[in-house]
C-alpha cells in the first residue's frame, strides 16, 4: 500500500515541476540551466536550456548553451544534430563551429573535427581555444610538429594557458626534446597554480598539474596532487564532466598508480588498480 502511495504522489509532483518551468521567463530559464551547470546538474542543465530552445528556436546562444551541457554528459551523438540545425541557422558561429569540431574529435572523426576547428579559428584567428583542440586532433593523427606549431600559437596569443603549455610539453616529450618539454611542463604547473578550489577548472588543474610533476620528476608532489584529484572526483555524481575534455578519466588514475610506483607507495598503487578494476 505503501508503495502505491508513493507512486501516486510522484506521478502528481513531477509533472507539477514541469509546468513550474513553463511560467518561468526565458532570463530565468537561463539563470536556472546556468544554475545547473554550476552545480555539475547537467542533465538538469540539458532539461532547462532545451525548454530554452524550444522557445527560441533561432537563437545562437541557445543552441551553445544546450550543447556545452550535452558535451558535459558526453552524449556527443545526440549533442550532433543540433550543431548541424544551429549552423544552417548560423554559419559564421565561431562557437557553434568550435563546439562541432570537438564532438567529431570525440567521436574519432579527425578530418571533420579538423574542417571544423580551422572554421573556428579563421571566424577569430586570436581565440586560443580552436588552436588547441587542432594541436589534439594532430596529436592523434600522428603530426606532432603541426601540433607543436599550432600549441606554439596558442601560446603566442595566451601566455599563461596551462593546458596548451601541458599539451606542448607531451608532444616535445614525443619528439625526444626533453629538456625544453620540461622547462614548458614547469611553466604550465606554475599556470594551474593560479587555478583555485573555487574555479571549475580546479579538478582540471590537479589533475594535469599533477601529471606534469610526473614527467618532470617530482613525483611525491605528483601524488599530493593527484590523490587530491581523485577524492574529489569520486564525490561527484558525474564523473567524466569534470576533467578536462581532451583527456578521459583513466588517464587520471593511470597517472596516480605511475606516481605511486615511482614512489614505491607498492600497496597503494595495488589498492588503487584493484578498486579500479572493481568498479569497471
Amino acid at each position: 500500500m505503501a508503495n502505491v502511495f508513493l507512486w501516486h504522489i510522484h506521478r502528481r509532483v513531477y509533472p507539477l515541476s514541469v509546468a513550474n518551468e513553463s511560467f518561468l521567463s526565458d532570463e530565468d530559464l537561463l539563470d536556472r540551466g546556468l544554475t545547473c551547470q554550476v552545480r555539475g546538474d547537467f542533465q538538469g542543465a540539458v532539461h532547462s536550456f532545451s525548454e530554452l530552445l524550444r522557445r527560441r528556436p533561432s537563437e545562437e546562444a541557445a543552441f551553445v548553451q544546450l550543447l556545452q551541457a550535452l558535451l558535459k554528459l558526453d552524449k556527443h551523438e545526440k549533442a550532433l544534430p543540433f550543431t548541424v540545425k544551429g549552423l544552417s541557422l548560423h554559419p559564421n558561429s565561431r562557437k557553434l563551429h568550435y563546439i562541432k569540431g570537438v564532438i567529431h574529435y570525440k567521436l574519432g572523426q579527425y578530418s571533420d573535427s579538423e574542417l571544423e576547428l580551422k572554421n573556428a579559428h579563421e571566424l577569430d584567428p586570436n581565440d586560443p581555444e580552436p588552436l588547441l583542440a587542432l594541436a589534439m586532433v594532430y596529436i592523434h593523427t600522428n603530426r606532432e610538429s603541426l601540433a607543436a606549431t599550432f600549441l606554439r600559437t596558442a601560446l603566442d596569443l595566451d601566455q599563461d594557458h596551462g593546458l596548451a603549455q601541458y599539451v606542448l610539453g607531451i608532444v616535445l616529450m614525443k619528439m625526444d626534446q626533453a629538456l625544453e618539454a620540461k622547462e614548458i611542463l614547469a611553466q604550465s604547473i606554475s599556470s594551474f597554480e593560479a587555478v583555485t578550489a573555487m574555479s571549475e577548472e580546479y579538478l582540471d588543474g590537479l589533475f594535469l598539474s599533477g601529471s606534469a610533476m610526473l614527467m618532470t620528476g617530482k613525483y611525491q608532489e605528483a601524488v599530493t596532487r593527484l590523490e587530491r584529484a581523485v577524492g574529489l572526483l569520486e564525490k561527484k555524481e558525474t564523473i567524466r564532466s569534470h576533467l578536462a575534455q581532451f583527456f578521459p578519466v583513466d588517464d587520471l588514475f593511470q597517472s596516480l598508480y605511475a606516481a605511486y610506483i615511482k614512489c614505491g607507495m607498492l600497496d597503494e598503487a595495488r589498492a588503487l588498480l584493484e578498486k579500479r578494476q572493481g568498479a569497471k
